[in-house]
């Protein structure tokens, strides 16, 4: 959305939950609520423009949360491997700046997932599935795609965005 239009929303939304205050005076009427459905949609608008310092703060608190869940693998040879493989497919995207990082975590279940800022965890279960180099260039270079698109930074808008619209309801 560009930003004349986004002032302009923005502004629209504002005036009219300012005038349903108003003509809700003497009614039930939750304004914080509504302003709470109002903050929900700027912040929507605010992630969409995340600067990469930012990104690179939430893929840490993302990685160190999921880290406590999922611990590494302790295997030098593999973590090596790993970020061989990762680091070279990642230096031919478009966005080989990001520190790019690949760890091996501990879980039978068959994934692999992409934190904000380039860090990529696979688990044990994906890593005993595939069977050679060139599946697991696959994996990592799907992941490797999640972080280049910023997919994470439109679930988060999104998620924003529905929690606008159910503030919104609310009120």
């Amino acid at each position: 959305m560009r930003p004349a239009l986004l002032r302009s929303s923005l502004l629209a939304m504002v005036l009219g939950l300012a005038s349903s205050a108003i003509q809700a005076q003497m009614r039930n009427f939750d304004l914080g609520s509504a302003f709470d459905a109002a903050k929900n949609l700027v912040q929507s608008q605010s992630v969409g423009a995340m600067s990469e310092e930012e990104e690179l703060a939430i893929g840490k608190e993302v990685v160190a949360a999921t880290l406590g869940t999922y611990p590494p693998i302790r295997d030098p040879e593999l973590q090596h491997r790993l970020n061989q493989v990762g680091v070279w497919i990642a230096l031919q995207s478009s966005r080989p700046e990001l520190p790019w990082r690949f760890a091996a975590v501990q879980s039978e279940t068959i994934n692999a997932f992409a934190a904000p800022g380039g860090t990529i965890l696979v688990t044990r279960g994906m890593l005993n599935h595939v069977t050679n180099e060139a599946e697991l260039a696959c994996v990592l270079g799907h992941e490797i795609g999640h972080v280049i698109r910023r997919h994470h930074i439109a679930v988060l808008q999104k998620s924003l965005l529905v929690a606008a619209g159910a503030s919104a309801l609310s009120v």
